[in-house]
C-alpha cells in the first residue's frame, strides 16, 4: 500500500498539475497541497471528494491504494529511493515558485521606481503635473498584466485601470470627454467574456 502523501503527488503529476493550478481548483493554498504531499498534513473529507472528482478516481483509489502486484523484497528499497525523489521534486517546485514570485516582487519594484522617476521628470521638467499622474496607473497596468500572465487567469489583468487611464489621457491631452466615457462600457463586457472562456475551459 503506498502513502497517501505519494499517491497525492502520483496523481497530480500525472494530470499534469502544478500545485499552484491544483490549489486553484480546489480552493486551497499551495502551501496546503505541498504539506499534503509532504505528509505534514491531511486533506480533509471534503476536499478528499474534490480530489476524488478531479481525478476521476474514487476516494478508495486515493486513501487505500494498492499496487496490483506485491513487488520482491529488493525492489522495496527503489520505492524508498522513489520516494526521497518525489520529495526532492517537490522541493524543486516551491523553489521554482519563489523564484517565480521573488522575479514578480522585484518587477514590481523597479516598475514602481520607473513610474516615480517619470513623473519626476515629466513633472519638474516639461511641467506636465496635469497628466503625468497616468504613469502611476500605467504601472499598475503592466504589473497586473505579468500577474495575468504568471497565473493564467484574464481576471487578474487591471482592465479597468487601464480603461480609466485611456479616457484620462485622451481627455487631458486632446479635451475629449465626450464620447470616449463609452470606453467604460467595455469593462464589464471584456470579464463577462473573459469569464465565459474560463468556465468552457473548466
Amino acid at each position: 500500500m503506498k502513502n497517501m502523501e505519494t499517491r497525492l503527488y502520483e496523481l497530480r503529476k500525472k494530470t499534469g498539475m502544478s500545485q499552484d493550478e491544483l490549489a486553484e481548483k480546489i480552493g486551497v493554498s499551495r502551501q496546503t497541497i505541498s504539506k499534503w504531499e509532504r505528509g505534514e498534513a491531511l486533506p480533509d473529507t471534503e476536499n478528499l471528494i474534490a480530489l476524488a472528482k478531479l481525478y476521476n478516481v474514487t476516494l478508495d483509489d486515493i486513501v487505500n491504494y494498492n499496487e496490483d502486484e506485491e513487488k520482491p523484497e529488493e525492489v522495496k528499497f527503489e520505492i524508498i529511493d522513489a520516494s526521497e525523489t518525489i520529495n526532492k521534486e517537490i522541493g524543486e517546485d516551491e523553489e521554482k515558485e519563489v523564484n517565480k514570485h521573488n522575479w514578480l516582487t522585484l518587477l514590481d519594484s523597479s516598475l514602481f521606481f520607473v513610474a516615480l522617476i517619470a513623473f519626476l521628470l515629466l513633472g519638474c521638467i516639461w511641467h506636465f503635473w496635469s497628466w503625468c499622474w497616468l504613469v502611476f496607473l500605467l504601472w499598475i497596468v503592466v504589473i497586473s498584466f505579468f500577474e495575468a500572465i504568471k497565473t493564467r487567469n484574464p481576471n487578474k489583468f487591471a482592465y479597468a485601470i487601464m480603461s480609466l487611464m485611456i479616457y484620462l489621457f485622451i481627455g487631458i491631452r486632446y479635451q475629449i470627454w465626450h464620447p470616449t466615457w463609452v470606453i467604460f462600457l467595455s469593462i464589464p463586457l471584456f470579464y463577462i467574456i473573459v469569464s465565459f472562456f474560463k468556465l468552457k475551459k473548466d
